[in-house]
């Protein structure tokens, strides 16, 4: 779990750090760049001799959806919303997890179906009115959801398949997953035509990106999934959840964002209601 609590801090400054900073950027570029930055290293621990020509492709894929799909919804996201609501959009994560773990498992908790959908439902009773009222709110909280998705999936598909190959350690085959997401944002960003701002990065956004890439997406993705593969699901469930108060509380009190301060706590306090009946209710 300290691996995940580690990660959780560390990304709750991102949210701030993308939406203040590299606002004049082509999203896919960003999450091209912040890819490219997190393989270096990652190249050193790489060790493809005891997989097949399916795992390593699979390893692949698995990153191209984990880490390139999300990045590359996740950073437009921040294009049409504040960085705290990106924070709280995440709530659904949870029960993203529940919902891909029963497809694995042939079995469904319906308490992680329950907490997960009442946070999800009471946060968006409450900024109801804004998804009419406020200019892209629901692109955003739609993006979002991809990136959920996508970061459920990958994370839970790797647990899995990483079970299959006894004696596989995670650093080696981190840099494939990297990999994949190299190949997605590549592909978007030359779509988007997002190499024409290359020109246009000034020495601090550079620097931020380079930090992204190498701390937040090299070592946080790292960390996230070896404790993934330590934790049980409902753990992890609960753990994706972390870093909504962190990057919420982040976003309002450093990066200075102005927020309604009673729908933020009315939310916060939904999801801490929800993660507490989760560990209280009987497991079975």
């Amino acid at each position: 779990m300290v691996y995940l609590i580690i990660a959780s801090i560390i990304w709750s400054f991102t949210f701030g750090l993308v939406k203040y900073n590299l606002a004049n950027l082509d999203a896919n570029f960003i999450a091209f760049l912040r890819s490219l930055f997190a393989l270096p290293i990652p190249l050193f621990f790489l060790k493809t001799s005891n997989l097949n020509k399916r795992h390593i492709l699979t390893f692949i894929a698995l990153g191209a959806i984990q880490y390139g799909a999300m990045y590359l919804s996740w950073t437009k996201s921040f294009f049409y919303i504040n960085a705290h609501l990106v924070g709280l959009f995440t709530a659904m994560t949870p029960l993203y997890i529940t919902l891909i773990n029963a497809l694995y498992q042939k079995h469904l908790s319906w308490l992680n179906v329950l907490t997960s959908t009442a946070s999800f439902l009471a946060i968006s009773i409450i900024y109801y009115n804004d998804f009419n009222t406020v200019p892209g709110l629901l692109k955003g909280f739609i993006l979002v959801q991809i990136a959920d998705i996508s970061f459920a999936f990958g994370q839970l598909t790797y647990k899995d398949f990483k079970s299959k190959l006894p004696g596989l350690q995670d650093q080696e085959v981190f840099a494939l997953m990297i990999f994949g997401a190299i190949i997605v944002t590549s592909i978007a960003t030359t779509s988007s035509n997002g190499w024409n701002f290359l020109a246009q990065i000034s020495i601090k956004q550079f620097s931020i990106i380079l930090y992204l890439g190498l701390v937040s997406t090299g070592l946080c993705l790292f960390l996230w999934n070896k404790g993934a593969c330590i934790v049980n699901t409902g753990t992890l469930a609960i753990m994706n959840n972390l870093k909504i108060p962190l990057g919420v509380l982040v976003s309002i009190f450093i990066f200075q964002e102005k927020a309604d301060l009673i729908k933020i706590i009315a939310s916060l306090m939904i999801i801490l209601v929800c993660v507490f009946v989760h560990e209280k209710a009987p497991k079975s």
